[in-house]
């Protein structure tokens, strides 16, 4: 197979990667038209094909890896980083992907993907997954994007549970990320939910770091799960209101 058509050593390909095995147009069009009717492809979106393995069935690629390949610089960030994490204790069935690039939904092999646009790239790494090199927020960065959208991420108590699934995280890489983002409600959304915590590999810098950024306004946490409503516990030394029911 691979000598027949050599960018099928790929789980992933493009309409450029047909091109460079054949002289012409025409025949790089009735390659793919050849290899599509076989199925010994499937068309993602235009111009990007995925190889099929036989024996399944079904693409090699993963969804990530797929996630991944529909834009440009995309990674895996929000809960579908905290499920490669092992954070997660949600089932979620679609794929959270982002990107400096613009925002977009779509359905893939009927699988769902949400591409949010995110313009910091810092603290996205690869990470050899299953065979497959797989694009995502590292552990520090994930923590933080999730707790500043925490709607995205399957809602404050998710959140909450993710963070106390945590053995260790680095510091420092925590503050970085929360001074790329700067933004006040960040840093008292952070600091607040750490301190009900108190995880060991966090020292008292953390949160004196915090609360040098954070505003003296009354902000809340809201949680929404069926109908909205405003938490009701005040928390002075974090100036934030949260509900007690998910951070006892």
């Amino acid at each position: 197979m691979s000598n027949a058509y050599p960018f099928l050593e790929k789980s992933i390909f493009t309409t450029e990667d047909v091109r460079a095995s054949y002289s012409s147009d025409e025949e790089t069009c009735e390659a793919i038209k050849e290899l599509l009717e076989g199925h010994r492809i499937e068309e993602l979106k235009k111009g990007l094909y995925a190889t099929v393995d036989l024996m399944h069935d079904d693409v090699f690629a993963s969804d990530n890896e797929i996630g991944a390949a529909l834009q440009e610089d995309a990674y895996c960030a929000y809960h579908t980083a905290m499920e490669f994490y092992g954070l997660a204790t949600q089932v979620y069935f679609v794929v959270q992907m982002a990107s400096p690039k613009k925002s977009f939904k779509c359905t893939v092999n009927d699988t769902e993907y949400w591409m949010y646009r995110n313009t910091h790239t810092e603290g996205v790494v690869e990470i050899m997954h299953n065979s497959a090199v797989v694009r995502v927020t590292d552990l520090e960065r994930t923590i933080v994007d999730c707790i500043d959208k925490y709607n995205v991420a399957g809602g404050m108590e998710e959140v909450s549970r993710a963070l106390r699934r945590i053995r260790f995280c680095n510091e420092e890489k925590l503050l970085k990320y929360l001074r790329m983002y700067n933004k006040k409600i960040l840093y008292k959304k952070a600091g607040f939910l750490f301190s009900r915590i108190k995880p060991r590999y966090l020292s008292q810098k953390f949160y004196d770091a915090c609360k040098e950024h954070i505003s003296t306004r009354k902000d809340d946490i809201r949680y929404i799960k069926g109908v909205p409503y405003y938490p009701d516990e005040w928390n002075e030394e974090w100036r934030i209101y949260a509900s007690p029911e998910y951070f006892s």
